[in-house]
């Protein structure tokens, strides 16, 4: 699945109010989500003696998506195709100064400037998180398949609104 396709899907899940009209809520989930993906690296260094565990790669991955929900309604929201899509032109050779979780989690203070101004620290967010994406030996195809079978999961089931990740 790549972003314009997962952009498309993603919009089925959004139940928050004023969905479409509400930039707020979506930035505020992903500051949310981001958090979440900070917790799961403070455990590594905590719980995993520096090592990503299986178990704590699969919980970061899963996070990833849900930052990746976040940006795609972010883009939705202000009607900028150009501000997710930039994502998919960060080539592989631009990563190489990037180490993976601690890269990412630095970037988080610009986060301000990424969303309403600065292209120069869009690109540098969006390095750091194909960076981290590749740190953790996944691709960001089955983050996006990954996120979508997971929301399907849950409409499914009539889960979709709610709090907690195993709902």
């Amino acid at each position: 699945m790549n972003l314009s396709e997962y952009r498309k899907s993603m919009w089925k899940f959004a139940v928050y109010p004023n969905s479409g009209s509400n930039p707020l809520y979506a930035e505020l989930g992903l500051l949310s989500e981001i958090g979440e993906l900070a917790g799961e690296a403070k455990r590594v260094i905590r719980d995993d003696e520096g090592e990503i565990t299986s178990e704590r790669k699969d919980k970061m991955i899963s996070e990833l998506g849900d930052i990746m929900w976040y940006l795609s309604a972010i883009s939705h929201e202000r009607d900028s195709e150009d501000f997710l899509l930039s994502l998919d032109n960060i080539k592989d050779n631009s990563l190489d100064r990037y180490s993976g979780v601690n890269d990412f989690l630095t970037c988080i203070n610009k986060l301000p400037t990424i969303f309403y101004s600065d292209k120069d620290e869009t690109r540098e967010f969006y390095i750091k998180l194909k960076s981290l994406i590749n740190y953790l030996e996944t691709s960001l195809e089955v983050i996006l398949q990954n996120n979508i079978d997971k929301l399907q999961s849950r409409m499914d089931r009539n889960k979709i609104k709610g709090s907690g990740g195993d709902r």
